[in-house]
Parts: C-alpha cells; structure tokens; sequence
C-alpha cells in the first residue's frame, strides 16, 4: 500500500504549478513574437500589392510631360504607397534581410521609381519585381 499522505502529493503539485506556468509564460512569448513578425511580413507584401495596383491603373509610360500632368494624382499616390511600403520595410527589422530576393526586387523598386516617374522606364519593369516579391513564399 502507498504511503503518501495527501498534504505531501499538494504540496508537491503547488511546488510544480508554478513552474508549468512559467514554462507556458515563455512559450506564449515566443508564438506572441513570431506573431509580429508574421504581421510586419504581411503588411510589407500588402503594401507592395497596392504598389503594384496602382501601377496598373497608370499609363505604361509616362513619356510626356502632358501625362505626368494628366496623372500627377496618381504620382503622389505612388510615392505616398512607396513611402509606406519603406515604412514597413523599416518596421520588419531586418527580418526580410536574410532573404536576399526579396532585398534585390525591394532595391530594384525603389531605384527605378524615379526613373519610371520621369518617363525614362517603363512600368512593367517596376510590375515585373512587385510579382516576383508578392510570389515569393517568406510570410508562411
């Protein structure tokens, strides 16, 4: 027949609680962090989607002076999602650097930007890399 006594088994179950929780505490932490970088990744390739909507609904080219006029709306709405796409760049800290696509198509965009805004480039270049980013398998 066992000899223990009920007060032993309690305060031996009391003595471990305490160290279950702090087990479950530090693994809550951890799925917790990996959340927000879940989330920063995903803003990120939102914010490069609506980029690249918003090139769709633009003219190819703007080679003239009278369509970056007649799309100068559209300009600021590029770089203000550009901007915002930079932002959450920044906001990932450094997670996406190990993935070297995804940092070449990113430095690709934000070169040919300006290059596309004064008529020199094409927009299916800047489309070309948004695709390849938003392709990309690095939120999952």
């Amino acid at each position: 027949m066992c000899d223990i006594s009920w007060s032993t088994f309690w305060s031996a179950a009391s003595a471990i609680a305490p160290a279950a929780a702090a087990i479950i505490a530090v693994w809550a932490v951890f799925r917790w962090k990996k959340q927000d970088e879940l989330k920063a990744k995903m803003a990120f390739k939102l914010s490069i989607s609506d980029y690249k909507y918003l090139l769709l609904q633009s003219p190819g080219r703007l080679a003239s002076e009278e369509l970056r006029k007649e799309y100068k709306d559209n300009e600021i709405k590029r770089n203000n999602l550009l901007s915002g796409g930079n932002n959450v760049w920044i906001m990932t800290e450094d997670l996406l650097h190990a993935n070297k696509t995804v940092v070449l198509y990113w430095t690709c965009i934000l070169e040919n930007h300006r290059l596309y805004l004064d008529g020199k480039l094409n927009a299916e270049g800047l489309i070309v890399f948004c695709d390849r980013i938003l392709t990309l398998k690095f939120i999952f």
